[in-house]
């Protein structure tokens, strides 16, 4: 995985734009940026899947913490562009219940 973009558009939103494969131990990765950018000043984050071309248990695991997170301090998690495998591997994982996907 590579973090490409981290940066703030709004004063209370975050991008996060991510490329390659969310697999193994891109999952801390992600988690830690996520974290670097979920703040009580800035608790939502906007994260950016359009280069992303697959995504494991564990990433989708992370994204969830991330989503928890943002919930505890009133914000939210978006998550835009995804590739066509990477939104089945939400509907398999949460049947697109919990994270916010769009296109």
């Amino acid at each position: 995985m590579t973090v490409l973009t981290m940066r703030t558009t709004e004063p209370e939103t975050a991008v996060l734009l991510l490329s390659g494969d969310l697999a193994g131990d891109a999952a801390e990765q992600l988690e830690d940026a996520a974290a670097q950018l979920i703040s009580r000043r800035r608790p939502s984050l906007l994260i950016h899947l359009g280069r992303v071309r697959s995504i494991d248990q564990r990433a989708m695991r992370a994204l969830l913490a991330a989503w928890q997170r943002a919930e505890l301090l009133g914000g939210r998690i978006l998550v835009v562009r995804a590739s066509d495998a990477v939104r089945e591997a939400f509907r398999q994982f949460d049947g697109g219940h919990l994270l916010a996907l769009v296109k």
